[in-house]
């Protein structure tokens, strides 16, 4: 009985030391975590500065939500985390993709500038040709009128001088009323062929902005999935960005995994295994904050004990 009992106590005893000194180890992450900044390949046009900028960024991601120091950067410590900005295949391909995006964004817009422009000149022909209809209009009545009041005249025999100077000065403005409408004619003819060469000169671009989608989307249109960056123990490469923002997202990322951190869910959340749904304004989600906490939070022994023994129980 007692010796049942006395081996009972050394197996709890035995549990509770290995309990204590496994959640020790697995619950502290080593920190701060030295590292420095190595190869920048010279492709990516953008200098060692800049990513020793978003490397900092990321850096304060961590260290801001979490309220700890979590890395520090040491070039001089042969064990540092090396991190690196490596230019292959994957940038070059998504390079080339927003080059392509750009010049059909450009041919977009340069469409759209020719179709204000187009609809600008229509509505001024419009308005010229309702204006030009009136006044011919007006104009055509004025000589009817006229016409009449000279059979008139010539059947009564004849007009007196001051009449006569009338009808001449009548005359006169109607033949400079007919002349205005003749340039008002010249401006809308003029209008209807560049409103043609304009139309011609649009449909041009348009033709020539989808083949561009349809290039784009022959070489660019099924999805790839990318390792923009990778934590390899003791080197991480950064291999693909779109944007500085985008390259502080994935830095980031990859320095949670140096922190022991796994993928978590939460599209939003930085850890999450993929990118692209997180906000502009980075910080760590909830689910982000449970995970550093289970690898970098020092618990209280009895906690650990407690959660030990759950485990234990569970498996």
């Amino acid at each position: 009985m007692w010796r049942y009992t006395f081996l009972v106590a050394i197996l709890l005893g035995s549990l509770f030391v290995y309990g204590y000194m496994y959640y020790t180890a697995w619950a502290l992450c080593n920190v701060p975590i030295s590292y420095a900044i190595g190869q920048v390949d010279d492709e990516f046009d953008f200098s060692r500065d800049r990513f020793t900028e978003a490397v900092s960024s990321a850096v304060m991601v961590w260290e801001a939500s979490t309220g700890r120091k979590l890395f520090k950067k040491n070039e001089n410590d042969k064990n540092a985390v090396q991190i690196n900005l490596v230019f292959d295949d994957r940038q070059a391909y998504v390079e080339a993709e927003i080059g392509y995006r750009e010049r059909l964004d450009a041919t977009e817009s340069v469409s759209q500038s020719l179709r204000k422009h187009y609809q600008r000149l229509v509505t001024e022909y419009e308005n010229l040709r309702d204006t030009h209809e009136l006044l011919l209009a007006n104009y055509n009545e004025e000589v009817r009128e006229f016409n009449e009041l000279i059979e008139f005249y010539n059947q009564e025999g004849g007009v007196s001088d001051e009449t006569y100077r009338s009808l001449q000065t009548e005359q006169t403005r109607l033949a400079n009323e007919r002349e205005s409408l003749r340039v008002m004619e010249r401006d809308i003819n003029q209008l209807v062929k560049s409103i043609n060469e304009l139309g011609e000169q649009g449909n041009l671009l348009i033709e020539t902005h989808n083949q561009g989608v349809g290039e784009y989307n022959k070489n660019f249109g099924e999805s790839r999935k990318f390792t923009q960056g990778e934590y390899l123990g003791s080197v991480i490469n950064i291999y693909t960005f779109t944007s500085e923002q985008e390259l502080v997202l994935v830095l980031a990322h990859e320095l949670g995994h140096a922190l022991g951190i796994e993928h978590v869910p939460g599209r939003e959340s930085i850890m999450y295994e993929l990118l692209g749904e997180q906000p502009e304004d980075l910080s760590l989600s909830e689910y982000d904050m449970e995970a550093f906490v289970s690898v970098c939070v020092e618990l209280p022994w009895w906690d650990r004990l407690v959660r030990k023994i759950f485990s234990f129980i569970l498996t």
